[in-house]
């Protein structure tokens, strides 16, 4: 059986969070470490434009990001 996720919702606040270290970025890299490494993970964002709902994903097993440079 597989171990449930939590469920987070992090808004991007101001842009410049993803790139200075700041309270905000420090508390995101402290979560990456303290919770378990997800084998996917949905995005949902409201700046989005499309004629309809689509789901989009990559071909199976295709490494999108790797946040810890491995």
């Amino acid at each position: 059986m597989a171990t449930k996720m939590p469920v987070l919702f992090i808004g991007h606040g101001n842009p410049m969070n993803a790139i200075e270290d700041n309270e905000f970025s420090l508390a995101w890299q402290a979560m990456g470490q303290s919770l378990p490494r997800p084998t996917a993970i949905l995005a949902i964002s409201a700046h989005w434009e499309t004629n309809g709902s689509h789901l989009t994903a990559p071909k199976p097993h295709c490494n999108i990001t790797n946040s810890d440079n491995s």
